[in-house]
């Protein structure tokens, strides 16, 4: 049952039903992360275009390796809920 505040439920869930500390962990953290990466290698190869080919490599492993963090906590999340 939704007690109106803050999409937080009566048992200390969210909507989703995830444990809180997972939910904020994966909207707080990984998705603004993976936004400043981005923006910082398309600035930087804005700047030097020659540098393209040196940046972007290392630039999808690291939003792959936010990306694992994410789905790491949304794991956790169900392991807390015991829906796994």
């Amino acid at each position: 049952m939704n007690d109106g505040t803050n999409g937080s439920f009566t048992n200390g869930t969210t909507e989703a039903g995830f444990h809180p500390g997972c939910a904020t962990l994966i909207r707080s953290v990984c998705g603004p992360r993976q936004g400043r990466m981005a923006a910082a290698a398309m600035e930087s190869i804005g700047r030097n275009p020659n540098a393209a080919d040196r940046i972007q490599l290392p630039m999808i492993l690291g939003l792959a390796f936010i990306e694992a963090l994410a789905l790491y906590a949304f794991v956790i999340a169900f392991f807390l809920q015991g829906k796994i």
